[in-house]
């Protein structure tokens, strides 16, 4: 049993190399059957996600410091818990735009569709609210559209910075406060919408919340992203 036993077109994939260095006992990657591993010593180099059975090694059971043990490794499947960029920015983009639809409902006591059509007098005006349901979808489509973009801003940072993914509770609160900010002090003014808000101490501590609650289910999604 070597090294040699496992396929030419395995051995050179980058995925065997950090394989190679899992710790064998209970853990190793996961996308084929069987793997030959090597344990240098008693180093326990890295963990891989998965996991594996012992099935045979070749060398004494108590390895010495520069022996090579190898063994060979029984792999079970392993779901994938990591999500892809593009994934992270769709779940959080839409899951948090739609929730915060109903937050803005519920906060004003009034229905999610003229909500939205608030949300389209970005474009249309005052104009927006002589609209139905044609108006809304408008305002549900531009809701979705800020809700990605701003998700996709905060998966993006996350990928560089890699604190915001360890500490994405406090990252996404942040988050929030910066987009409510940024949305109601700088997009709401310079945008046709009708009314502008004048927030009362109560109505501006409840919309503040919602805002961070929508920075907490992007930085939720993004945490996981590749």
């Amino acid at each position: 049993m070597t090294i040699g036993d496992i396929p030419a077109i395995h051995r050179g994939t980058p995925a065997f190399r950090r394989t190679k260095l899992a710790l064998f006992e209970g853990r190793c990657g996961s996308w084929h059957d069987c793997w030959h591993m090597q344990v240098h010593g008693r180093r326990r180099i890295s963990r891989m996600p998965g996991h594996g059975k012992l099935v045979a090694c070749i060398g004494p059971p108590k390895p010495r410091k520069r022996f090579i043990r190898s063994c060979l490794i029984e792999v079970s499947p392993v779901t994938n818990t990591r999500t892809s960029t593009l994934t992270a920015v769709l779940y959080g983009g839409f899951v948090a735009g739609t929730i915060d639809i109903g937050s803005a409902a519920a906060i004003n006591g009034i229905s999610p569709l003229i909500i939205l059509r608030a949300i389209a007098s970005g474009l249309l005006g005052k104009a927006a609210f002589q609209g139905g349901l044609p108006v809304s979808l408008l305002g549900l489509g531009l809701q979705w559209a800020m809700s990605l973009l701003i998700a996709a801003i905060f998966v993006f940072a996350a990928g560089q910075l890699a604190w915001l993914k360890r500490h994405w509770v406090s990252a996404g609160v942040l988050y929030g406060v910066v987009v409510f900010g940024v949305m109601e002090y700088v997009v709401v003014p310079l945008s046709a919408a009708w009314p502008k808000p004048h927030f009362t101490t109560q109505a501006f501590i409840e919309n503040l919340l919602a805002m961070l609650l929508f920075g907490l289910i992007v930085a939720f999604f993004a945490r996981r992203a590749r």
